[in-house]
């Protein structure tokens, strides 16, 4: 449906990429950028939200708003869910090689941290399981 173009998102001042398909993969890589400048979440978020009005870059906002729209078309397309009923949603997250250790933290401190937080399973995949979309220098989290 989409070759590489780029598509522009006004409501979070990204720009989003949505790359070829890769021969002998399935998935997509979805390439979201910004400038570093800080945005307040109070105008990016809904007004209704308990999140805490912390600052962050608009790529993260952009992130977030594509993710929930993966989930949102994904998990929920017409389907109910009993509320006793636990919904596992996986998230896969390309992270350049050279970043991955802010991630890990000294003796993976931050990635435990971040597991204990969330109560997400958290882990990084070894070179032999990452998909054929995957650049040499990514690391699939």
């Amino acid at each position: 449906m989409y070759s590489s173009q780029d598509i522009f998102l006004y409501k979070t001042r990204s720009k989003i990429t949505i790359a070829d398909f890769v021969p002998g993969s399935d998935e997509r890589v979805i390439i979201i950028f910004s400038s570093p400048i800080k945005i307040s979440r109070k105008q990016n978020s809904d007004e209704d939200s308990k999140e805490p009005l912390e600052p962050h870059c608009a790529a993260q906002d952009a992130l977030l708003k594509v993710h929930d729209r993966i989930i949102e078309e994904d998990l929920y397309n017409g389907v109910t869910f009993d509320d006793d009923n636990e919904n596992i949603v996986v998230t896969r997250l390309l992270v350049p090689n050279n970043l991955v250790g802010c991630l890990l933290g000294k003796r993976g401190d931050v990635i435990q941290r971040l597991r204990s937080e969330t109560r997400a399973n958290i882990r990084v995949l070894p070179a032999d399981q990452l998909p054929t979309c995957v650049m040499d220098t990514d690391v699939l989290v």
